[in-house]
């Protein structure tokens, strides 16, 4: 896609989401239409209290959210508990049903329209540790957080919430997002992508596989390990690699103004390409104008 054509798309796209929040979070004295399909048959209401301790035994975690902020964490229990902002009303309780070895958590009442100010709710899980199959979360703008999470994938689907992964392990992590940024520190990410009109990516850890797609935001990666593959598709977002001194890897640029620079390696290099060693490894850049930097570790 033409970096023009695919701004004009990303920019339509971001419009039509801001609208949607406007009904999804709420602005002041505005409608709030909560997220979920309508049917709360399966789902029971927490208590006042706004905590839940369960013992089933679960594969995998579902959480729909709109604004506040989600927490996920392990810890050394046996129960699995859930925290929120406490609710006096309780049509704006959790509501939560576990099936098939997935938890299932909806924000509030399905379907309900509040007037009036927007109503944030803070959500905190402590899961005990152990491998997890999938964590999924579809929020508007929830500020979100993983720490010590192991999971085979996580898949995030949010319009402007950022997320925050710390000693974190996925064999699989996609993130979709018109403006949130996402970060990961100390993590593993045996393959990531992430599709963004303006947010941003900082990986440092482990990251074997990397597919970037965003009209604006920057790639950063530090990664112990040599990435078999990165595709990133930009229009004036950059991209800062940096990985094992003894990597190999054949790195083309398909830009219009910005430039490739390698620092640290020792290889052949053209106008919009550089090889390393075997050129085993295959990076791809696409951009209008942003520049894209390879380094080598520790150099």
């Amino acid at each position: 896609m033409k970096p023009v054509v695919k701004i004009i798309l990303c920019s339509l796209v971001v419009l039509l989401l801001a609208g949607a929040l406007v009904w999804a979070i709420g602005l002041d004295g505005a409608p709030v239409i909560s997220l979920g399909d309508g049917n709360d048959k399966n789902y029971t209401v927490s208590d006042l209290s706004g905590e839940l301790r369960l013992t089933e035994e679960i594969r995998g975690v579902d959480i729909d959210w709109s604004a506040g902020s989600i927490d996920i964490r392990t810890y050394e229990g046996s129960e699995i508990i859930v925290r929120e902002t406490a609710q006096n009303d309780e049509n704006d309780r959790l509501r939560y049903y576990v099936e098939n070895g997935t938890l299932h958590i909806r924000e509030r009442k399905s379907g309900l329209i509040n007037i009036g100010l927007n109503k944030e709710k803070d959500l905190e899980i402590l899961l005990p540790e152990g491998q997890y199959e999938w964590i999924e979360l579809d929020v508007a703008s929830a500020e979100m957080s993983l720490r010590s999470i192991r999971a085979a994938r996580l898949d995030v689907d949010c319009a402007s919430g950022d997320l925050e992964v710390y000693e974190c392990d996925f064999n699989s992590l996609e993130f979709d997002s018109a403006s949130g940024s996402f970060s990961m520190d100390a993590s593993r990410a045996g393959k990531f992508e992430m599709d963004t009109a303006s947010g941003s990516a900082e990986l440092n850890g482990q990251v074997e596989s990397i597919s970037f797609d965003s009209a604006s935001g920057d790639l950063t990666v530090v990664s112990s390990v040599t990435p078999v593959k990165i595709d990133m598709d930009s229009a004036s977002g950059r991209a800062d690699i940096t990985i094992p001194a003894d990597s190999q890897f054949t790195a083309e640029l398909d830009s219009a103004s910005g430039g490739l620079n390698v620092e640290g390696f020792s290889g052949n290099s053209r106008k919009d390409s550089y090889i390393c060693g075997s050129g085993s490894a295959d990076y791809e850049f696409s951009t209008a104008s942003g520049d894209v930097t390879i380094r080598a570790l520790g150099g």
